[in-house]
């Protein structure tokens, strides 16, 4: 061995020593202790980049390199720092290739090819460690021959050959899935197809914002600001801002946005999502024509559409997801061709981005903070994002409630979210945010125990009246819950901007309860109704009766905005005014002989509402006039049974109380198809009117 490799290889394997604090000669003494040498030069090339450990079992090639196959070369010190010979231009800090992603271009590892064959030539040269003296690495086979993990192999070209380790990254990324080349494209193809038809007709609530997330790009590519597409001016932005600070709090009030910033954001989704608000937030004032508004509902759909396509997440974009699924049904335009921005979407959104940015994982730090006695100060835009954050989980709750009274209701925000709930809303830097946040979990607590006994109730396989009246019950209780709920918001929240919404959303939530158990009857099967059972149905449409007029009287006696609350509030006013209005048809018809129950003596208002809704939401004209013309060809189709005398003969009273004629023919207890329920077509309506376009034509 040529003594320069002598003494290489005796530099690369015995420790160097230091000067001894025990004065061992001085300082020029050459007595010294050992000190471990620095780790990058304590293995070879190809055991750093694996980092696994290396042996050093000699010149040429250590134990791990021969199991493997692989290159093993030596770098001394100054060649690993980059500043020796032809070394010098070779970037060793090059960060590695990710785990799990696309495969790059074929230049970039051409590139990276030709840095590892400097650094093994620079290797083999005099003074330099001597290389392994293998063939010259083949490029076509290497990237013709992937490893199992979409990352090309090195020397893939060798027969001999073993498959190694995947390579860890020096830095510590987040685990992603592998993804062959051929799933990239195809996952690239379906984004570039994915466009405004897709978006309106295709997107699913539950996924939505989650898809395509791992190809996200640094920025906001693709999205579009309005006011520099010239959608609008300036001008007429910030006086849009200001109509929206004003209105929003009403119903969101978020301080650290509606009253720090004196100017409109500039972020493009957020600035569109709060544009797109204001004109709709006002019936008398709007500083846009209706060309502007229709071209700022396309300007946030396209936004949408970028967002989708792979936007990095942000707290903007998550406020403006929470600003969109609290659109109100706004102006009326001819001509208007709306999109409809389904809220359960919209908060989708802003919760898929939150996932991704991990808003769970600081949570209980955040919270052991604040009590171990830090200043609250310190930690203010942390406290802000998290008040953002569990208004998001709030408003994710109400929307999947108002898409569809299912059962199954999703939870809210945990034990730690509302410890830190009560501890921001007590401390010095409380909002009306909180307040406003614990009113809305105080009305979710008896909705979440409604739905664990709905559950339970719904796993038996043949209902019967035991299964009604247990129903019914739970109804009542839960009522009664919420009624305490809304005595306490006016007493202890009357200074809340947003008081009045919040006593319309409980008021909403008592009339769903009450129509969850008319929709749990519709389970039952014909042949097993019998008289208990009917009797128990009927209670149940006396309840939703009851919970249908007061929501009425309330909306009247509070005046309710309706045109500024979400859109489904307005659409459950409506379908009360169909269902009341209906069995009063029905019951002037069939009885026209007897006075009206308690609970239909509500004509007055019916007529109150009906004007209520045409001065205050034109938006809901549209569903009124379609409710209008059911009540007329239904009370045609009772004149034409009227006018046959032989089939009104056989009409036979079945007095329970309420809609006392449920049509029972021949003195019998009357069958399930025969009883008279007003609320039977809600449950078209709903769905109908929750898939009609915000703004309707």
């Amino acid at each position: 061995m040529p003594a320069g490799d002598e003494a290489h290889l005796h530099a690369a394997t015995s420790p160097r020593k230091r000067p001894s604090d025990a004065g061992d000669g001085g300082a020029g003494s050459q007595s010294q202790t050992k000190r471990p040498r620095p780790k990058s030069l304590m293995a070879c090339e190809g055991c750093r980049q694996r980092r696994s450990r290396c042996d050093l079992i000699d010149r040429h090639g250590c134990h791990r390199c021969k199991q493997l196959g692989a290159p093993c070369s030596f770098l001394s010190g100054d060649e690993a720092a980059g500043v020796v010979g032809a070394a010098a231009d070779v970037d060793l800090g090059a960060s590695p290739l990710r785990v799990g992603l696309a495969v790059p271009e074929s230049s970039s590892i051409l590139t990276r090819l030709a840095r590892l064959e400097t650094i093994l030539a620079n290797s083999s040269q005099p003074g330099g460690s001597a290389g392994s003296g293998g063939p010259p690495l083949d490029h076509t086979a290497r990237e013709a021959s992937p490893s199992n993990d979409g990352l090309p192999m090195l020397n893939a070209s060798s027969p001999n050959r073993a498959p190694g380790p995947a390579s860890t990254p020096a830095t510590p990324y987040i685990h992603v899935p592998a993804l062959s080349p051929s799933t990239v494209l195809s996952t690239q193809r379906e984004a570039e197809g994915r466009d405004q038809s897709w978006y309106l007709e295709q997107a699913d609530p539950e996924t939505y914002g989650l898809i395509l997330r791992g190809m996200k790009s640094k920025g906001e590519h693709g999205l579009k600001d309005p006011v520099a597409e010239g959608v609008i001016t300036a001008g007429q932005a910030e006086a849009a801002y200001q109509l929206f600070k004003h209105h929003c709090s009403r119903v969101f009030p978020y301080p650290s946005f509606l009253l720090t910033r004196s100017r409109l954001p500039s972020h493009p989704l957020l600035r569109s999502a709060i544009l797109l608000y204001a004109s709709r937030c006002t019936l008398l004032v709007t500083p846009f024509t209706a060309t502007q508004i229709r071209q700022l509902t396309a300007n946030v759909v396209d936004n949408l559409v970028a967002y989708h396509r792979g936007c990095r997440p942000s707290m903007e974009s998550i406020l403006a997801g929470l600003i969109l699924s609290l659109l109100p049904h706004g102006r009326v335009q001819e001509g208007d061709d709306g999109y409809d921005l389904d809220p359960a979407r919209m908060i989708g959104m802003a919760i898929g981005q939150m996932r991704e940015m991990g808003h769970h994982a600081f949570v209980d730090r955040l919270l052991d903070s604040l009590q171990s006695g830090m200043d609250p100060g310190l930690v203010s835009g942390q406290l802000d994002s998290m008040r953002l954050q569990m208004a998001v989980m709030t408003r994710g709750v109400w929307s999947n409630i108002s898409r569809c009274p299912c059962s199954e209701i999703p939870t809210t925000l945990n034990d730690a979210h509302e410890k830190l709930l009560h501890l921001m809303a007590h401390g010095p830097l409380a909002a009306d945010l909180d307040m406003h946040l614990i009113l809305e979990q105080a009305c979710l607590r008896p909705l979440l125990d409604l739905s664990k006994q709905w559950l339970q109730l719904e796993k038996i396989r043949q209902p019967a009246a035991t299964e009604l009246a247990r129903g019914n019950s739970i109804v009542t209780s839960t009522r009664q819950e919420l009624d305490t709920v809304r005595a306490y918001m006016r007493q202890s929240a009357s200074h809340l901007d947003s008081m009045p919404y919040l006593l319309c959303q409980t008021t909403y939530w008592q009339w769903w309860v009450a129509m969850r158990s008319i929709w749990f009857a519709y389970r039952l099967p014909a042949p097993l109704v019998t008289e208990s059972i009917m009797l128990e149905w009927l209670q149940g449409l006396q309840l939703a009766g009851r919970a249908s007029g007061e929501m009425i009287a309330l909306c009247l006696d509070e005046e309710w905005d309706i045109a500024l609350y979400p859109k489904a509030i307005g659409t459950a006013i409506v379908l009360c005014y169909l269902a009341l209005s209906t069995a009063i048809a029905h019951w002037q018809h069939y009885h026209r002989d007897q006075p009206l129950p308690e609970v239909l003596k509500v004509m007055d208002r019916l007529v109150a509402i009906e004007t209520y809704i045409e001065a205050n939401c034109p938006a809901l004209s549209s569903m009124l006039e379609r409710t209008r013309n059911s009540l007329d060809e239904y009370r045609q189709s009772l004149a034409a049974q009227q006018a046959n005398a032989e089939e009104l003969a056989q009409v036979v009273s079945f007095d329970i109380g309420f809609l006392g004629g449920m049509l029972g023919r021949d003195g019998d207890v009357p069958a399930a198809g025969d009883v008279f329920d007003p609320f039977a077509s809600l449950e078209y309506w709903w769905n109908n009117q929750l898939e009609q376009p915000v703004w309707d034509p």
